[in-house]
């Protein structure tokens, strides 16, 4: 195994929770054997390339006085005990279900893999002092059919576009694993320059960055407690074919056009309480804005009986490598900030009021919950359209203003919503034996109203996207767009 020097993580690394994620790659084996073997040839070029996926995560204090600075160290004894890669059988499973392979004649003694905590690394969901903080981590589950391999990294040290990439240069090294040995050195001390460079801007910006003082609150999250019991979630997944995602866009265009018509209407000037009508809402925008709306919904819903508030807050999460030309998109480290705004659809509806048009009308969704979908989606991409490379400058600026790290976070809200739609893994090919995996999986959500864009499918599922999401109580999909079933 090469050596490496030891570095500080980035302030933007820090305003994420310390927590070690895990992504299930489920493949169909027909010989598991040279599969497994595909896989650890594979794993020892990929740690070769980049040796700091061996290393521990430890806090430290810098030259110049921030403290709880993480760093990754590149030997420890603690973190020399937890093995890179670990095996284990699972001999009456089979690869997990998915809504194209519901077999009700299935063998009854074979049953489905659960990808619970017996299939991912031997790793504590808080990896913190004394014990092993390790960067990241495999296990290699064998099945009756197939091999489902557990990734998993510290959330600290990437986010899910950099995990991504980790699985894109793993398929490069299964496919040949001895071809990247000469650009090994280079890879490695680009990922650092770029980490270097993420401060360095924050530094040297001039100004201040104004923010709601909530966005700069810690994560709501006993990070500090390693009795942390993560609650018990129910957990929801909804599945759009390429031909649902394409109506559901066209419509909710559609109703912006019937808005920007409205607006122009309108005899106000464009000013501060009127900004510039923004010309499309993408996908992602769109997808937000159902589950964030649905979630409320479903929450108001439950609690009615009671008299209690449901906050209306969520927050988009945004790729920033998209907003900030120095960073590439195959930069592993964190990347991301957040665009807030609020669910309520007394937050998001035009004022005045504005019909839907009849050519713009949804066969399946009723024109106040398509106007609410397009109100919100169109609030997402007119904020987004605000942050660019100046805001995040003096983002940055603002992050190293702070010489505790600790305190470096961002409040979680009631709904957070992350897109991985960019993630092209269904693309990936693994080499002769392994070929391309058949699901992506993440670990079931750990905190209340998280939900995930899945990246999108390609080939023979049509561009199959989906939602997953969990809730503590109530129950999404029984109340709001989601129950029509529309998209299922």
């Amino acid at each position: 195994m090469r050596s490496f020097e030891s570095f500080h993580l980035t302030c933007l690394d820090h305003t994420v929770g310390p927590v070690f994620m895990n992504f299930f790659l489920s493949f169909r084996c027909r010989n598991i054997e040279e599969c497994l073997l595909s896989i650890n040839k594979g794993i020892t070029s990929l740690v070769y390339r980049l040796p700091f996926l061996a290393g521990d995560v430890i806090h430290t204090t810098t030259p110049d006085g921030r403290m709880n600075v993480m760093q990754i160290e590149p030997y420890s004894t603690l973190i020399d005990e937890s093995h890179m890669v670990s095996i284990k059988h699972h001999p009456h499973h089979v690869l997990p279900n998915t809504p194209h392979q519901i077999n009700a004649e299935a063998n009854p003694p074979e049953r489905f893999a659960s990808l619970d905590e017996s299939y991912v690394p031997p790793v504590p969901l808080l990896p913190l002092s004394p014990g092993p903080r390790p960067v990241f981590r495999l296990q290699i589950n064998v099945l009756t059919d197939g091999i489902v391999l557990a990734i998993g990294f510290h959330h600290s040290v990437f986010d899910a576009t950099g995990a991504g990439r980790l699985i894109e240069i793993l398929a490069e090294c299964c496919r040949d694993p001895g071809s990247p040995a000469l650009a090994s050195t280079t890879e490695l001390e680009e990922e650092i320059k770029l980490r270097r460079l993420v401060d360095n801007t924050g530094m040297v910006t001039a100004g201040s960055y104004r923010q709601h003082e909530a966005q700069n609150r810690k994560v709501e999250m006993s990070t500090g407690d390693s009795d942390w019991i993560p609650p018990k979630l129910a957990v929801y997944s909804f599945h759009f074919s390429a031909a649902t995602i394409a109506q559901l866009q066209i419509a909710c265009n559609g109703v912006l056009s019937d808005i920007r018509a409205q607006q122009h209407d309108d005899d106000r000037p464009v000013d501060e309480s009127r900004e510039p009508m923004q010309e499309f809402i993408s996908t992602n925008d769109i997808f937000t804005a159902l589950i964030a709306i649905d979630i409320y919904k479903a929450r108001s819903h439950q609690i009615a009986d009671a008299q209690a508030k449901t906050s209306p807050e969520m927050v988009m999460i945004v790729n920033l490598r998209e907003k900030l030309p120095s960073l590439p998109s195959t930069y592993l480290g964190n990347a991301v900030s957040v665009n807030r705004a609020h669910a309520h659809p007394q937050d998001t509806l035009p004022n005045p009021a504005v019909s839907v048009s009849r050519q713009h009308q949804h066969p399946s969704i009723c024109n106040t919950a398509l106007l609410e979908i397009t109100a919100l989606a169109l609030q997402l991409r007119q904020k987004l359209a605000s942050i660019y490379d100046a805001y995040v400058r003096q983002y940055l600026a603002h992050l190293m203003r702070n010489q505790d790290w600790s305190h470096i976070g961002t409040l979680l809200p009631d709904t957070m919503v992350s897109s991985w739609r960019h993630l092209k893994v269904y693309r990936l090919d693994f080499g002769p034996y392994l070929g391309r995996f058949i699901e992506f999986n993440p670990q079931a959500t750990l905190v209340d109203g998280i939900c995930t864009i899945q990246p999108e499918r390609a080939g023979d599922v049509d561009g199959e996207s989906a939602l997953v999401g969990g809730l503590r109580h109530a129950a999404i999909g029984c109340y709001g767009v989601l129950s029509s079933r529309w998209a299922v």
